[in-house]
């Protein structure tokens, strides 16, 4: 009898068009599009797909397999306001439970320089995350959060004024210290697709 391939789904959160391009709320969408390119580079032996819009489910779909794994990457055509309508659209095409499904995006309650993976938890005020739930029903699903807030505010202060950074460009310097905490972010999304 042949094993069935198992299926994960990660999808980075962001809003479409130019305007919004290296903005806080983008770092989903952002680190997605860098992973995509290092699977390509770094990991020849791995099967990927070309993007592709997939219009039924409001994203962009690239297909990662990974020995008996099929993980679908997925880039949200939505707002984030509106993204619980394309995850929920997406699980239900690839027949996946909530538990199957991880999203990376934005956290204004970590500083830059940081990130965890987290399950189960509230929304923290998070716009998409709450759209999310409310389409999938559940909170229970896994989270990459990436952190944006600048070092030199404190967490109470920045959640605060959350509303007036995510939507603005990042300086030069902290979307360096971002991007070079990439590689480590991909390390442990590799073992949460391994480990999963």
């Amino acid at each position: 009898m042949m094993k069935q391939n198992k299926t994960k789904i990660i999808v980075g959160l962001g809003n479409p068009g130019k305007i919004y391009e290296n903005t806080p709320h983008n770092m989903g969408n952002m680190f997605m599009q860098w992973f995509f390119e290092f699977i390509t580079k770094e990991h020849p032996d791995y099967n990927i797909t070309k993007w592709k819009n997939n219009k039924s489910v409001l994203a962009k779909i690239a297909v990662l397999q990974i020995q008996n794994t099929n993980i679908i990457l997925a880039l949200p055509n939505v707002f984030m306001n509106e993204s619980g309508l394309s995850v929920a659209k997406i699980a239900e095409f690839y027949n996946a439970s909530p538990q199957q499904i991880i999203i990376i995006h934005d956290d204004t309650d970590l500083a830059i320089g940081h990130f965890k993976i987290t399950y189960g938890c509230s929304s923290a005020g998070h716009k998409g995350i709450e759209s999310i739930m409310a389409n999938i029903h559940t909170q229970n699903f896994w989270r990459l959060k990436i952190g944006v807030r600048p070092k030199h505010l404190s967490q109470s202060i920045y959640r605060v004024k959350a509303g007036d950074f995510v939507l603005k460009k990042m300086t030069i310097q902290n979307t360096k210290i971002i991007k070079n905490l990439y590689p480590n972010i991909a390390k442990e999304l590799l073992r949460w697709i391994h480990n999963t």
